[in-house]
């Protein structure tokens, strides 16, 4: 049975532990030094740090790694790595998440359009800019919202708003300082 190589772009102890159980694989891993751990580099076959996040030459890299010695699987199992890791699989012809489909879950707003245009999205959403967009929107569904960035993980940034004096509250405060845009949404 030959050896099948994998790439993994970011990730945890756990996963390249449970990615390594698979007999005949060769594992590469890409991680961040600060997110690197000493069992990673018993377990991992090749281990690469590197910027992960908004790095313009991850892809290269990775191209470079598979021209040298061809990938057949590309993966990766965080949430911020899933897109580069389905290009490069794609790229590569391999087997993978659609780009698209990738895209689309990464963007908060995206897919609420897309479950919008599947009749499964029971929720009212809208993407502002501004801070009085915020207000007219809250003020539309009668409240109380929640406010979500458009691409964040892990319930970064989220905020319940739960009657117009909060937000009257936060904006005489100047705490406005909000990355537009965000997704707000209407609590069911």
């Amino acid at each position: 049975m030959s050896i099948k190589r994998v790439l993994m772009v970011g990730g945890y102890t756990q996963a390249i532990e449970y990615a390594k159980l698979a007999e005949n694989i060769h594992l590469t891993f890409i991680q961040h030094k600060n997110r690197l751990r000493p069992q990673d580099l018993q377990i991992a076959d090749v281990v690469h740090m590197m910027e992960l996040n908004d790095n313009p030459d991850l892809e290269e890299f990775i191209r470079c790694l598979h021209r040298i010695r061809p990938f057949d699987a590309v993966l990766s199992v965080t949430e911020f790595s899933l897109l580069t890791a389905s290009k490069m699989a794609e790229e590569f012809g391999l087997l993978n998440t659609p780009v698209k489909a990738v895209e689309n879950t990464r963007d908060k707003y995206k897919m609420r359009q897309q479950m919008l245009a599947s009749n499964c999205n029971p929720v009212r959403f809208s993407v502002v800019n501004n801070f009085e967009e915020i207000v007219r929107f809250f003020q539309s569904v009668g409240g109380p919202i929640i406010l979500k960035p458009i691409d964040g993980t892990g319930s970064k940034g989220v905020r319940l708003i739960i009657d117009m004096s909060e937000l009257e509250e936060q904006k005489s405060r100047n705490n406005t300082s909000v990355d537009y845009p965000k997704l707000y949404i209407r609590l069911p």
